[in-house]
C-alpha cells in the first residue's frame, strides 16, 4: 500500500468482503475460526509497507467496520427471526378464526335442524 493510500470506503469494502466470506464457510461447515486467521495474515502483508501509525489507522478502521458488518449481520437475523415470529402468530389466529367460524357454523346447521 505504500504511503498511506486507504480510506473507509476501501477498508469497508475489504471488511465487507472478509464478513462474506466467513459467512460463507461458516455456512458451509467449514472452519470459520482458519479462515479470519488467513484474512488476518493477508491483511498484515498487505499493511506491511506501511508506518506504523498508519497500520495502526488501517486496523481500527477495519476494526470499525467489520463490527458494523456484525452489527448489520446481527440486526438482519434478528428481524428475520422476528418476521417468521409474526408469521407463525398469525397462522395460528388465522387457525384460531376457522375454528370459531366452523363452531358456529356447526351450531347454527344442529339448531336449524332441531327447529
Amino acid at each position: 500500500m505504500g504511503a498511506r493510500r486507504f480510506d473507509r470506503a476501501c477498508v469497508r469494502s475489504l471488511a465487507e468482503q472478509h464478513s462474506a466470506e466467513l459467512l460463507e464457510v461458516s455456512g458451509s461447515g467449514g472452519n470459520h475460526h482458519q479462515r479470519a486467521l488467513d484474512q488476518a495474515d493477508a491483511l498484515n502483508a498487505l499493511v506491511a509497507d506501511l508506518s506504523q501509525d498508519d497500520q495502526a489507522a488501517f486496523f481500527q478502521m477495519y476494526a470499525e467496520e467489520m463490527t458494523a458488518c456484525a452489527s448489520h449481520a446481527r440486526d438482519k437475523s434478528h428481524n428475520e427471526s422476528l418476521q417468521k415470529i409474526e408469521d407463525a402468530h398469525s397462522a395460528g389466529l388465522d387457525a384460531w378464526w376457522i375454528v370459531v367460524i366452523l363452531i358456529m357454523v356447526a351450531t347454527f346447521l344442529v339448531l336449524a335442524v332441531t327447529n
